[in-house]
């Protein structure tokens, strides 16, 4: 069933770094700490072999992972071999979905959500590129270049009008 999956069954070994199995990233208890604390937006996928509705998510979530091309890192951590992380996190059902920003969870669902209601819930995770011109926009008024703050403004308002 692994082999559908497209998910090796043998967990890392603990302390051992995360793998990657077909694009994704494994989790286990030992890792996943260290992998949402400092990759930006990590969206993990409980899961487990027996699950229906976790095998038709992962290929939506794959697809997605491609597409937004490292605008989020996806990882997967078998809930049935990683029970207390799992318990951590108030998994209840699989598949849940759970979002985390620079390590705090931000954001979850449950269930197979289609291609497009995912999409939806990325899209208010993943900031705009406009977010950072308006971010340094901020940054130049106070430093008093108000000519360069109105520039970065008019940037940003290309980008996302």
């Amino acid at each position: 069933m692994e082999e559908l999956l497209g998910i090796s069954g043998a967990s890392p070994t603990p302390g051992k770094a995360p793998h990657a199995a077909g694009g994704v990233t494994v989790l286990t208890d030992a890792t996943f700490d260290s992998f949402v604390a400092g990759n930006g937006v990590s969206l993990v996928d409980f899961w487990a072999p027996w699950c229906g509705p976790c095998k038709s998510l992962k290929p939506v979530l794959e697809k997605l992972a491609a597409e937004y091309g490292g605008k989020f890192l996806l990882a997967k951590i078998n809930s049935d071999e990683n029970q207390a992380l799992a318990a951590r996190y108030g998994v209840r059902g699989i598949p849940s979905v759970k979002a985390f920003v620079d390590g705090e969870p931000v954001d979850e669902f449950s269930g197979a959500l289609p291609e497009g209601e995912v999409r939806a819930f990325l899209d208010r995770l993943i900031p705009s590129p406009a977010e950072g011109l308006r971010a340094q926009a901020a940054e130049l008024r106070l430093a008093g270049d108000l000519t360069a703050a109105l520039q970065r403004l008019a940037e940003a308002s290309e980008v996302d009008p």
